[in-house]
């Protein structure tokens, strides 16, 4: 029974370690994302542990006939294989009004915004590579102010 008792006190902290949650992913960069006109329109923040293979390729951001701002962010890269496990986040600095999501032919997706509308957040177990062009995927946001997003969870600008 004293085994029984010393192998079950042994454990407990040992479980309890064991499923204690340890975020150490650490910022390596940051970098800017510019639009037509030269003006930083996001940021970009690189980690150190994550390990994606998707770019930001191209951006821009304008005002529509109606006085809403669109901002267009388009992701790919120069593999031939298809994309796996895709898990981009955008934080905004103000809330927006909607959000449209261009994938290729993908598997196991999921998109949205928060709540409090002030995050997206898209993944994507498989995308499959476009027949030309290298853009995988693309998100057009509507916002009634001008936003500055930070994007996380991608490799850095192609």
């Amino acid at each position: 029974m004293k085994v029984l008792l010393t192998t079950l006190l042994l454990t407990v902290p040992l479980v309890f370690y064991a499923q204690k949650i340890t975020n150490n992913i650490k910022t390596v960069k940051t970098l800017n994302v510019y639009g037509n006109s030269k003006v930083i329109i996001g940021k970009i923040e690189v980690n150190q542990t994550l390990k994606t293979k998707v770019y930001l390729i191209k951006s821009n951001q304008s005002k529509d006939s109606t006085g809403v701002w669109v901002s267009e962010y388009f992701f790919g890269n120069n593999e031939e294989v298809p994309l796996f496990n895709a898990n981009v986040l955008l934080e905004f600095d103000k809330p927006v009004l909607s959000e449209q999501t261009r994938p290729g032919t993908s598997f196991s997706i999921t998109w949205g915004l928060t709540e409090d509308k002030m995050q997206y957040y898209f993944k994507a177990g498989q995308i499959n590579r476009p027949f030309e062009g290298n853009i995988i995927f693309s998100f057009q946001i509507r916002s009634a102010e001008k936003i500055t997003p930070v994007i996380k969870g991608v490799a850095g600008i192609l």
